[in-house]
């Protein structure tokens, strides 16, 4: 229902516009009469109606100069003019000032509707406009909010005054529950924002009537906590009293607080100040780099959660902050990227560490680092074991194959690049493997094959020579020598004479 105020120096005409016309119908409602130029303007500064209906001809102060006033103090108010058919140029001259519409007094009754219900309309569609502008402004403030509470970069508005900060947790998503609190927001000035699928922010100002008896916090706490008390799946951590330049430190009280609750799950409602002094103020012992790098290499992984989930479970029951515990977790992060580099794995766009470390500061609560650092480790586990197995497996295909091709004349570059292996990643892997090199293991073979010929049958040195891959006869016997200690003949004599 939009608001009308009309304003004619004629009482018949005045209570009769009030009274004949079914303003209701029409989505209007009629505010105030005044009869005169002046009154109106006192009724407008007062009421700011969204219509202003005058007459154009009134003694002291016109309706012109009604016109011109009420569009000072108010540049979206929409005005509609009663004229006789002997002023009509000064209609045309309110339509210039800025009028909407005029109406001519004999035919009022029937322009009424038509420049009334168009109305309407120009005020519903500014309405919506508003609407939407202010729910993107909202939103936009939430979002801004919202990095500014994650320490990312924000043009979010300096707080003023004093306010704490409730986090809080709802397993079943936030849709309802940020609903709700944004119809409370709407009337106490609290600002809302989403941090993750899980976690709706509330920063909460003191009320003036708190400031002046110099009260903790009674009545925006009570009024935080009659909203929660009906919402039995939702843990809620508020944060100690702050100026609103520093909602960052509530901020993470409320989160340590979220994460105290999620793990000990013996309340719904935390609040910093109570709590601070069970916290333990000793320091948490921190799992050695030395040992996250041995369980890294040893791909020990089982060891390397349990230790961080230990140190993490302590860090909620302590004063650690949430600060220290994204240093560790980032040195693991980078401990494992070094370990896939030195495995010449491919790392994948989303297990760089640049993107990794951004990830993790959006994190804003301990256990959901602890959750998600985990599912990295698993994951990059998983691969590190893989490539070991299927490392092995290669290798295991190029013993086969020297063993059945040593005769020809291959090389360590052509049986890396047949296992999509650079070169030397493949000659580290096979001596490791194969407890020698790969020219040593391939003239192995040579030589253990030419033994073998040389003490079953008689054919000649040359031809066992090139039967096993030397075309030189000369060199086959240095290399024969060079392995059994003999030549290939003395080889053969001492072989023939110890089947006598």
């Amino acid at each position: 229902m939009f608001s009308l105020l009309i304003v004619d120096d004629e009482e018949i005409l005045r209570e009769g516009l009030k009274d004949a016309v079914p303003w209701e119908d029409w989505g209007f409602q009629v505010v105030a009469l005044a009869g005169s130029g002046e009154e109106g303007l006192e009724c407008f500064a007062h009421l700011r109606p969204d219509v202003l209906m005058t007459d154009i001809k009134m003694y002291e102060l016109s309706g012109l100069d009604l016109l011109k006033a009420a569009k000072e103090m108010d540049p979206e108010c929409e005005v509609v003019l009663l004229s006789g058919y002997e002023d009509f140029h000064y209609a045309k001259q309110g339509i210039a000032l800025g009028a909407a519409a005029y109406m001519l007094k004999l035919n009022l009754f029937d322009e009424a509707e038509q420049i009334f219900l168009k109305l309407r309309g120009r005020l519903e569609a500014r309405q919506e406009l508003e609407r939407n502008q202010r729910d993107a402004l909202r939103k936009n403030a939430a979002v801004e909010l919202g990095n500014r509470l994650r320490g990312e970069p924000s043009s979010a508005e300096e707080l003023i005054g004093d306010y704490f900060v409730a986090a809080l947790h709802t397993p079943a998503g936030i849709a309802s529950l940020h609903a709700e609190l944004s119809r409370a927001a709407a009337d106490l000035e609290w600002r809302i924002a989403e941090i993750g699928k899980n976690i709706l922010v509330a920063c909460i100002p003191r009320s003036a009537s708190e400031l002046e008896r110099d009260l903790p916090w009674p009545d925006a706490q009570r009024q935080f906590i009659q909203l929660m008390d009906v919402h039995t799946d939702v843990i809620a951590g508020i944060g100690a009293k702050v100026p609103g330049s520093a909602i960052e430190v509530s901020f993470r009280q409320a989160m340590k607080m979220v994460d105290y609750g999620l793990l000990h799950g013996s309340a719904r409602r935390y609040a910093f100040d109570e709590m601070e002094a069970s916290l333990s103020d000793k320091p948490v012992e921190v799992p050695k780099y030395d040992d996250i790098q041995l369980w890294i290499d040893m791909n020990h992984m089982d060891s390397l959660v349990q230790a961080l989930d230990r140190y993490m479970l302590a860090a909620i029951d302590s004063m650690a902050t949430i600060a220290d515990v994204k240093r560790v977790a980032l040195n693991v992060l980078l401990r494992l990227n070094e370990r896939l580099q030195d495995k010449k794995l491919d790392i994948r766009p989303e297990w760089e560490v640049n993107v990794l470390a951004a990830l993790l500061n959006r994190k804003v609560g301990i256990l959901d680092i602890r959750d998600w650092l985990f599912s990295i480790i698993h994951s990059l586990a998983g691969v590190c074991k893989r490539a070991k197995n299927d490392s092995g497996s290669q290798l295991e295909q190029a013993i086969r194959f020297i063993d059945k091709n040593y005769k020809q004349d291959i090389s360590l570059q052509e049986v890396a690049l047949s296992l999509y292996m650079s070169p030397s990643y493949f000659s580290v892997k096979f001596k490791e493997a194969a407890g020698m090199n790969f020219i040593d293991y391939v003239t192995m073979k040579r030589v253990e094959q030419a033994a073998a010929l040389l003490a079953g049958t008689n054919k000649k040195v040359v031809e066992i020579s090139r039967e096993v891959g030397y075309e030189d006869e000369k060199y086959f016997s240095r290399v024969f020598k060079r392995e059994k200690q003999v030549s290939p003949g003395q080889y053969r004599k001492e072989k023939q004479v110890s089947e006598l």
